[in-house]
């Protein structure tokens, strides 16, 4: 698998960064990790999920407590490991876990609340506890989107280590110059400004012109 997404990034990468200006090569990284993060890791989790469940469901249904644990003490060990750790690519990878851990367990809640109460599915407790499960689901199907894009683009700069430090003229004609962290889907900037040891957001909507003035 490892080696798949290896190919599969360098070839993207190797097509995305033709013909194309300096800046357009930086924005095109992030594209396409957010793309790969959508469409590899984020579709992997959902197969994880789906299976576990099926799994579960099939053979399993009479260790509910053990199927749900199994998820529960992954997520607990995995919230150590990104209090402890000061590496972004270790602390993407442990907020994936954690929300993949837990859609899982959200999952397995969902299917046991329905299947074992079926003849009483429809009293308003017991709705109210389905629809209760199900919108967590949900929420965490939503956190895994984010954290899936975001390790797409950790995945990248594993294979494009580069950094770039541009300066940003603004419509109002005041200049920035800062270390890119990340470009937004929306084309907005996120800037760490060495010199003050802080990090700015900018909006595209502001933004004049942009060039590149070091590569690190």
């Amino acid at each position: 698998m490892k080696n798949f997404v290896s190919v599969v990034i360098k070839a993207l990468l190797s097509i995305t960064e033709q013909n194309v200006s300096g800046i357009e090569k930086v924005q095109n990284r992030y594209k396409l990790g957010r793309f790969l993060g959508t469409n590899i890791f984020l579709l992997s989790a959902l197969l994880i999920i789906f299976g576990t469940t099926l799994i579960h469901y099939k053979y399993l249904h009479e260790y509910f407590k053990f199927s749900l644990a199994v998820p529960l003490i992954s997520g607990v060990i995995y919230t150590f490991v990104l209090e402890r750790t000061n590496s972004m690519k270790s602390k993407t990878a442990a907020l994936f876990v954690i929300n993949l851990s837990l859609g899982v367990a959200f999952s397995l809640a969902l299917t046991e609340a329905v299947t074992k109460n079926l003849n009483r599915i429809f009293e308003p407790q017991m709705l109210l506890s389905i629809i209760g499960i199900f919108l967590l689901l949900l929420w965490m199907l939503f956190l895994l989107l984010k954290t899936s894009k975001n390790l797409g683009i950790v995945a990248i700069d594993q294979f494009h280590r580069t950094r770039y430090v541009v300066c940003i003229l603004l419509v109002n004609n005041t200049s920035i110059e800062g270390e890119i962290l990340t470009i937004t889907n929306k084309g907005d900037f996120i800037l760490r400004i060495v010199s003050k040891k802080s990090e700015i957001f900018i909006k595209s909507s502001s933004i004049a012109t942009i060039k590149i003035v070091n590569e690190i």
